[in-house]
């Protein structure tokens, strides 16, 4: 049964659904059924780009990398054809993740900074509080802990008093990661009153973060803030406290993730290691490095078991788990490289194709569809020339084919020399091509308009085919003159007949 006979947008609500409750499978495999079926002509591509868009986030929380990378790349584009920003910065967010994730931290950045302009130029709140959360969860993993803090602030600016409780509890359990972090490092600088404060306000956060999970019943976000609030709590020298806040959380292996599981372990194994219980620490990190179901949470257990052997003074024990850790670092960095590799992959892949699709293969000039995707975003101060090679026909009878072919390619590159570097030269189609000046006064367009027919005629095209001559016929149209597009391009088409039919090699402006 295709999933529009239960209602497309319905389906995508509850693959989204599910995704905000970390039930990443389910949504993959409804998305990415309405993607199969999108792919097929059974929905439109706004559903495509929305499927493309789950799709990728779902990916992301299965460290599928390449493939999230790729199918946020693809919902890029389709959105940003169909001219929806909200949609955009929602997917850019998914790539920036992937590309933190993988090591990618600048580019992380620069792809979050660039949903976060998107979001606000959409003006949509919803993309404006996850750009913000991206940037946040980024800037915690690059230990830019200070613009984490400020991110989430804007962030929650916006969450708050929308009803968007989960939105506000991610935006609150990130930046408490933020002043977690800025704690450690005011620690590690000697600065412990500055570490208390810190962890203090880390704490106040995890803390609001962990009550509005439990009121909304999402227990994935209730479990990830007892543990950062318990090792918030056990880093301010208040293990005792941290231990009973551990202890009102109940871990069940039914509801509860591997990964939630072995994170809470690893959290009470390192509130042990400070009261002095190793034993217990060693007992719950050995117990976490059975369930993980990964070897990145596996290498932190190990650094913290040997950590926990030291103290309690089996060297032996410790140095074979130093080992192990040290093991898995490598094998981590050298995979961490392998998808690093396959990301920028995709990335350079989905490059290519894109301006493969959007340039012409004979002249290299943007085609059709890049002029309309320009075009799309109207300017009053725009002007277009319409360009025909006049009797061209006749080049291809005369001198053949391949002749012809090199003078769409030459007359291309005298576009292109032509043109400003706010200007667009494209290929229109056949042996017409499409002047777009941008910030042009119509008297500018006829000038710029006559310089290239003047440059066509004078141009030494003996050095194509002996005895060739190219002429041009150019019609102008002026944005000011018209209500839109369309009628931009028919005013165009009509001076370019005007200039055909009054003699060809000249331009026509009425």
């Amino acid at each position: 049964m295709a999933v529009v006979e239960i209602g497309v947008s319905e389906a995508l609500d509850h693959a989204q659904e599910r995704l905000d409750w970390f039930d990443t499978s389910t949504a993959l495999a409804v998305a990415g059924r309405v993607v199969e079926e999108a792919r097929a002509g059974v929905h439109p591509e706004p559903v495509l780009a929305r499927a493309l868009t789950i799709v990728a986030w779902a990916h992301r929380g299965q460290d599928e990398h390449p493939e999230s990378m790729k199918a946020a790349l693809e919902a890029i584009e389709i959105w940003q054809r169909i001219g929806d920003q909200a949609g955009e910065a929602i997917a850019r967010c998914a790539a920036a993740r992937v590309l933190v994730a993988v090591g990618q931290g600048d580019e992380a950045i620069a792809e979050a900074d660039l949903a976060l302009v998107t979001a606000d130029g959409a003006g949509d709140r919803a993309a404006r509080i996850k750009a913000r959360t991206t940037l946040g969860a980024v800037c915690v993993h690059i230990a830019q802990y200070e613009l984490c803090v400020e991110h989430c602030l804007r962030g929650l600016d916006l969450a708050r008093g929308h009803a968007d409780d989960l939105a506000v509890g991610a935006l609150l359990d990130t930046m408490a990661c933020g002043h977690i972090g800025l704690a450690e490092h005011a620690r590690a600088a000697g600065d412990e009153e500055t570490a208390q404060a810190e962890l203090k306000r880390g704490s106040e956060l995890s803390s609001e973060a962990m009550m509005m999970a439990r009121k909304n019943g999402h227990r994935r976000y209730e479990a990830v803030a007892v543990a950062n609030l318990g090792e918030a709590v056990a880093l301010a020298g208040r293990p005792d406290e941290a231990l009973e806040l551990m202890e009102t959380f109940y871990l069940d292996p039914v509801r509860d993730s591997r990964a939630v599981v072995t994170h809470h372990l690893d959290s009470r194994g390192c509130i042990y290691l400070e009261l002095g219980r190793y034993d217990e620490a060693i007992a719950v990190f050995s117990e976490a490095i059975e369930l993980a179901e990964g070897e990145t949470a596996a290498m932190i257990t190990h650094d913290h078991l040997a950590h926990a052997y030291e103290k309690a003074g089996d060297l032996r024990q410790a140095l074979d788990h130093f080992k192990q850790w040290r093991g898995l670092f490598e094998r981590i960095a050298s995979e961490a490289a392998q998808r690093n590799a396959s990301v920028a992959a995709v990335r350079f892949e989905t490059a290519q194709l894109r301006r493969e699709s959007r340039h012409d293969s004979l002249t290299g000039l943007p085609n059709r569809r890049a002029l309309d995707e320009l075009l799309a975003v109207w300017a009053g101060d725009r002007a277009v020339l319409l360009v025909d090679v006049d009797r061209f026909k006749q080049v291809n009878d005369t001198f053949s084919h391949l002749v012809g072919d090199e003078v769409l390619r030459r007359l291309g590159m005298l576009l292109g020399i032509a043109c400003r570097a706010s200007d667009t030269a494209a290929r229109y189609g056949g042996e017409e091509f499409a002047v777009v000046l941008d910030q042009m006064e119509a008297d500018g367009a006829m000038d710029a308009a006559e310089r290239l027919r003047a440059a066509v005629e004078t141009y030494d095209w003996g050095t194509v085919a002996d005895g060739l001559a190219i002429t041009i016929s150019v019609g102008v149209a002026h944005a000011a003159k018209v209500p839109d597009v369309p009628a931009l391009i028919a005013l165009a088409d009509r001076n370019l007949y005007c200039a055909k039919k009054s003699g060809r090699n000249r331009v026509c402006m009425h």
